[in-house]
């Protein structure tokens, strides 16, 4: 089952000060307010969540510009993972002009307080000029008029509300019979799942706007006491009595519509095999012995069962490219294999997916036949230098550092 998570907080404790009460007994000061993007790749990995849209924790004692900046780290290590949001600010707009790579923004009632609106309406503005998205959780007291408002001023800008608007966490009141009436009208408006733990309440949403508009999130870290929270999320939507259909719209397939543009990298799932195996027969004998794939299918196989070390290219047609890595020590990878589809040859797809990688690991290391001439340019052309020749200078061995490390 693929998960489209639209709803995670990511951040460190040290870019949060302690001011913060335990008297308050809202779950954002219950949870623990440090979940790192190492901590959730894995955790996502585990879970099976195929992409995540990632912000920082709507917190006042936050330093939103070091948490918007710890938000991008995160990303360019995991970009096969994560869809960044920075959290509003007045100044957000200047951060996006420079290029920031943001798909949208967090706006959260903590942060935004008695701040007047129109503080803000320049950078509305531009999400719905560069067709960004608002994911919004509005005071209870205006969940409805401040959606109205932006709707008004706004008509064109991209809002998911989050948790649906209900009301008190956990639950799905006044999701069906308040939120719903009063918004279901508007387009572009979509809805989350997160910590409604209501099935009944989900069901009632399909009723009554389809499942085109919502989206699964849950809100991670955040959770009851003792509870596992995937599978507590997930069940909100597994177990409501809506059509199959339904439930893989919500999961997933609603969400890669909303934040698809053409193309994205990602880590491969077992329902990837034929499509990787149709890959590979686009091959020629001489590439396919210059991989020295029909040695390797075993473990290739075996990395697509695990779902692990391959990430994969896509674009509007399918399948662009696929890499395969091997861990090594400190955080290093060996590229065992690059390939891109015959049709997708010369437009730099080999390239994104080395770049992603070079992200993602302190070193990169790899080694070619001295004759594979396209690899070879392309290493080259990234800043891999060879570090090494066999004895008979048929196999050349490759590193390229990542200098940020």
């Amino acid at each position: 089952m693929k998960i489209f998570d639209t709803h995670v907080h990511l951040g460190k404790k040290r870019i949060i000060e302690n001011n913060t009460t335990k008297a308050d007994k809202l779950p954002v000061h219950l949870n623990d307010n440090n979940n790192t993007g190492e901590r959730f790749a894995r955790l996502a990995q585990k879970q099976g969540v195929f992409k995540a849209v990632v912000f920082p924790y709507a917190l006042l004692s936050s330093d939103i510009n070091k948490a918007n900046d710890y938000i991008l780290n995160a990303y360019a290590k995991n970009q096969e993972l994560m869809i960044p949001f920075a959290l509003i600010s007045p100044e957000l707009s200047e951060r996006f002009s420079q290029g920031a790579p943001f798909r949208g923004v967090k706006e959260h009632f903590y942060v935004t307080g008695a701040k007047d609106p129109k503080v803000y309406a320049p950078l509305y503005d531009l999400l719905q000029q560069k067709g960004l998205i608002l994911l919004i959780h509005p005071h209870m007291k205006e969940r409805v008029e401040k959606i109205r408002m932006l709707k008004r001023d706004f008509p064109k800008l991209k809002i998911i509300l989050a948790h649906s608007g209900r009301k008190w966490p956990f639950t799905g009141i006044d999701v069906a019979d308040l939120i719903l009436p009063a918004l279901k009208g508007y387009d572009d408006l979509y809805f989350d799942t997160s910590t409604i733990r209501a099935p009944q309440t989900i069901a009632d949403m399909v009723n009554q706007i389809g499942s085109d508009r919502i989206l699964f999130g849950s809100d991670y870290p955040y959770s009851q006491e003792g509870e596992d929270i995937y599978p507590s999320e997930l069940a909100t939507v597994t177990e409501a009595p809506i059509a199959d259909a339904d439930k893989e719209k919500i999961l997933f397939a609603n969400s890669k519509r909303l934040f698809w543009e053409g193309s994205w990298i990602r880590r491969s799932f077992r329902s990837d095999r034929e499509t990787i195996w149709a890959l590979f027969e686009t091959l020629t004998p001489q590439e396919r012995k210059f991989l020295a794939l029909d040695k390797k299918l075993d473990l290739i196989k075996a990395n697509i069962r695990d779902e692990r070390h391959i990430y994969l290219l896509e674009d509007d047609r399918g399948l662009a490219g696929f890499l395969r890595e091997s861990g090594r020590s400190d955080n290093g990878a060996m590229i065992e294999e690059i390939i891109v589809h015959r049709d997708r040859r010369g437009q730099r797809c080999g390239e994104r997916l080395l770049q992603m990688a070079e992200q993602k690991f302190s070193y990169l290391e790899s080694k070619t036949f001295a004759d594979n001439s396209a690899v070879i340019r392309l290493q080259e052309r990234l800043g891999f230098q060879v570090v090494k020749r066999s004895p008979n200078g048929k196999i050349l061995y490759w590193r390229k550092d990542h200098d940020a490390r």
